[in-house]
């Protein structure tokens, strides 16, 4: 891993010159902007390129008095991703069409007066503008002659500029991708941004793709494949096949109600724990169907689903885990065939309470280190244990309980960390099925267009959303030979910038504004 960070940094030093002049190159793609030339017919008076300014009050009234302006002539039903076809670098941009002879484009590059640093990670300024042209004016037509469309994008109810202004705003004031750097956040992923948020407001990913039952079934599924496969050998099902029944519903009543029961009858805390995890899990069926809503790209479904399933673990993971860790010692101390005084047994349980409390307390922490947790959770323990001097249990028993004790915490863990794995895999196959892409006859390749290089290509064009990637996968496969990084990670990065960008946009059109 450190010998190709150094050739990444090493090719990066060489090769800074030649992107030095890609970045440029750019800037000869801009079109002439800030003119105003008024024909006969007032109908026909020339727009001057819009500078799209959502960062201050001022701005953002600028681009509503700019939205306003265009009255009617807002809506659109063909949106294009298009590309220079000369020159070092080929810009890239969106064009949408208003009607038939008039199309409104969309464009980011750096500032002006601030090309110098687009290399950097930090970035310039970006400009982020919008232009409309008509069919008469010099710049439609050298649009249309010296570009090449690589996508067009059919839509039968049509969209309205006031959203693409929205997800303008989201690139314009996220964190990372509201300046420019030419090697993330640049024309491309302008002009990926728009293309992806306009298609993905005709899926319906909102609907209910998991509802209460399927929810429950997966859990209960789930926790099947996680207590069968752990205590195979250990455990015995509860459940024996019935006479005069069929496999099928014996197979059946084992999937709806799993109790595994230790060999001689003792639960020793797993009925029990299987019985919060299901109730933690099924009382959140809410937070699981409104992660497609803030889905952009069907690639980041894993990733949204894993983080909401993680946040739900951790509420009650402690109590859970703690419980059912302190049930199995209770299980040990009250064994069969063993006699104890209550008032003993009492004392034994409430030193065991208030050890494993501490322990479990130190091994929660996040911010220390395996190592140092390893060494404090002990100490916690003990000291905990030495705080009652009448009755207390020898320091052998100490031992014994303590090790008992981490040993069921491990397992319990272990068990709810499988069974988080196994319900996020399985929800992600099943909500996976549900979430469409744009109809193949909405969409519209040009000849350019290809799969995304390195994979198996399909019969026939590739979905909206495997040219997308396969976008992404081009330019950084370039960005990671000229040293600025990996293309797997800068992929990652991307796509997590876009979902955010993609939230936002939602909110600023729900909210209505630049509306009058």
């Amino acid at each position: 891993m450190p010998n190709s960070t150094h050739r990444r940094s090493l090719m990066g030093y060489i090769l800074r010159p030649v992107a030095w002049q890609l970045s440029l190159a750019s800037r000869l793609a801009r079109p002439s902007s800030h003119k105003l030339i008024t024909s006969v017919k007032s109908s026909h008076c020339t727009q001057p390129r819009f500078i799209m300014n959502f960062r201050s009050p001022e701005g953002l009234e600028e681009v509503k008095g700019w939205y306003n302006y265009q009255g009617r002539n807002v809506r659109f039903t063909q949106l294009e991703y298009r590309k220079h076809k000369n020159g070092q670098v080929k810009h890239e941009f969106i064009v949408v069409w208003l009607n038939n002879t008039t199309l409104c484009r969309f464009d980011r590059r750096p500032q002006d007066n601030e090309h110098g640093q687009v290399l950097l990670e930090e970035g310039v300024p970006a400009e982020d503008s919008a232009h409309i042209l008509s069919s008469f004016e010099t710049e439609y037509k050298e649009l249309i002659q010296q570009t090449e469309v690589l996508l067009t994008i059919k839509l039968p109810r049509g969209e309205d500029l006031r959203f693409i202004l929205a997800v303008c705003e989201g690139i314009q004031t996220h964190a990372k991708a509201s300046v420019y750097n030419l090697m993330r956040y640049n024309c491309y992923f302008f002009s990926w941004m728009i293309v992806a948020a306009v298609a993905r407001r005709t899926y319906n990913w909102e609907t209910d793709i998991l509802s209460q039952t399927g929810w429950n079934n997966i859990l209960q599924t789930s926790l099947t494949r996680t207590f069968s496969s752990s205590y195979r050998n250990e455990y015995e099902s509860e459940s024996t096949l019935p006479p005069r029944t069929g496999i099928r519903k014996w197979f059946t009543m084992i999937i709806a109600r799993p109790r595994l029961r230790l060999r001689g009858g003792a639960t020793s805390g797993i009925d029990d724990f299987q019985e919060v995890l299901l109730s933690k899990y099924s009382g959140s069926h809410g937070i699981i169907r409104r992660v497609p809503r803030k889905l952009l790209l069907r690639s980041q479904l894993g990733p949204s689903l894993e983080r909401e399933l993680r946040y739900i673990e951790s509420i009650s993971s402690f109590s859970t885990t703690l419980d059912a860790s302190r049930l199995r010692v209770e299980s040990y101390v009250y064994r069969p065939g063993r006699t104890i005084h209550p008032t003993l047994g009492r004392n034994y349980m409430r030193l065991i309470n208030a050890a494993s409390q501490a322990s479990a307390a130190v091994l929660s922490e996040k911010e220390r280190s395996r190592k140092s947790r390893g060494d404090y959770w002990e100490m916690a323990w003990k000291t905990a244990w030495e705080g009652n001097g009448y009755n207390r249990p020898t320091n052998s028993e100490c031992e014994k309980y303590m090790n008992r004790w981490k040993s069921a915490w491990d397992e319990f863990r272990r068990l709810s960390d499988q069974y988080l794995a196994i319900i996020t895999e399985t929800t992600m196959v099943t909500m996976m099925e549900q979430l469409t892409d744009v109809v193949p006859e909405q969409l519209m390749f040009g000849e350019s267009t290809r799969h995304p290089s390195g994979e198996d290509q399909p019969e026939g064009p590739p979905s909206l959303q495997e040219f997308i990637r396969g976008r992404m996968k081009d330019h950084f496969e370039i960005v990671d030979r000229f040293g600025f990084g990996s293309y797997q990670e800068l992929i990652t990065t991307a796509e997590e910038a876009m979902c955010e960008i993609w939230v936002t946009s939602l909110e600023t059109w729900e909210s209505g504004r630049f509306q009058s």
